[in-house]
C-alpha cells in the first residue's frame, strides 16, 4: 500500500510539474499585471510623445489583445485538460484597459490642443470683424494680422496631428465625446475661415489708408493749433505773467 501512495504521489506532482510548465506560456504577458497603468502613462508623457507614439502604444495593445485570443482554449496535459477561456479573457480585458488608457491620454492631449486653437480663431475672428472707424480701430486690426502671421506655422502643424488623433481613435474604438468629435470637423475650416477674412481686413485696410492717412494729418494739424493756443493762452495769462 505504501508503494502505491508514493507512486500516486509521484504521478501527481509530476502532472502537477507538466501543468506549471504548460501554463508558463502565458507568462509572456506578465506585463499586463506587473505594471501600474497609471505609472506607466506618467513615465510615457513625460518624454512628451509625439503622436505616432501614441499611436504606436495604442497598435501595440490591440495587436497584443489579438494574439492572446489566438492562444489554445484548452491546455492538455496527459490525461487533464485545462480550460484557459476565463484566463484569456482577463488577460483580454487588461490589453483592453491598457489600450484604453493610452487612447484617453491621447484624447486628453489633442482636445486641449484643439480648445486651444479654437480659442485663437475664436478670438481673432471676433477682433476682424469689428467695423473700421478710426485710428484704433486700425491698429486693432493690424495687431490681430501681425497675430494670425506669428502663429499661423504653428496652428498650421497643430491641425494636422489634431485631425489624425481623433482619426486614430476611432479606428482603434476609443470612445470620445460625440462633441468633439463633430468640433475636430470643423477645425480646419474655422481656420481657413479666419485666414480668408484676415486677407479681407488687410485689403480693407489697404484701401482705406489714404482716408486715415489724411485723418492723422488733420489730427496732427488741430493738434498742434491747439497747443500753440495754450502756450499763447499761457504766455499771456498763466501764473507767470507779472501782475
Amino acid at each position: 500500500r505504501s508503494s502505491d501512495l508514493s507512486l500516486l504521489s509521484t504521478a501527481i506532482n509530476s502532472t502537477k510539474q507538466n501543468i506549471t510548465t504548460a501554463l508558463e506560456q502565458f507568462n509572456k504577458y506578465g506585463e499586463l499585471w506587473q505594471k501600474e497603468v497609471e505609472e506607466s502613462i506618467k513615465e510615457f508623457l513625460e518624454q512628451e510623445p509625439a503622436l505616432s507614439e501614441f499611436q504606436s502604444r495604442i497598435l501595440y495593445y490591440q495587436n497584443l489583445d489579438h494574439v492572446i485570443a489566438a492562444e489554445p482554449d484548452t491546455v492538455c496535459v496527459g490525461a487533464v485538460c485545462l480550460c484557459t477561456e476565463s484566463l484569456k479573457i482577463a488577460l483580454m480585458a487588461e490589453t483592453k484597459n491598457w489600450k484604453l488608457a493610452y487612447g484617453r491620454s491621447c484624447n486628453r492631449r489633442y482636445a486641449t490642443n484643439m480648445e486651444e486653437v479654437f480659442a485663437f480663431v475664436d478670438d481673432l475672428t471676433k477682433r476682424l470683424s469689428r467695423p473700421i472707424k478710426d485710428l484704433d480701430d486700425v491698429r486693432s486690426a493690424m495687431a490681430a494680422l501681425k497675430e494670425i502671421r506669428e502663429n499661423q506655422i504653428r496652428i498650421d502643424m497643430e491641425i494636422g496631428p489634431i485631425e489624425e488623433s481623433y482619426s486614430t481613435l476611432n479606428r482603434y474604438e476609443v470612445a470620445v465625446a460625440r462633441e468633439e468629435a463633430e468640433r475636430v470637423d470643423t477645425l480646419h475650416y474655422g481656420w481657413e475661415r479666419l485666414l480668408g477674412l484676415g486677407i479681407q481686413v488687410q485689403d480693407h485696410l489697404i484701401k482705406i489708408q489714404p482716408e486715415f492717412k489724411g485723418s492723422l494729418v488733420e489730427n496732427v494739424t488741430t493738434f498742434v493749433e491747439d497747443v500753440g493756443g495754450f502756450t499763447g493762452d499761457y504766455d499771456e495769462g498763466g501764473p507767470m505773467v507779472a501782475g
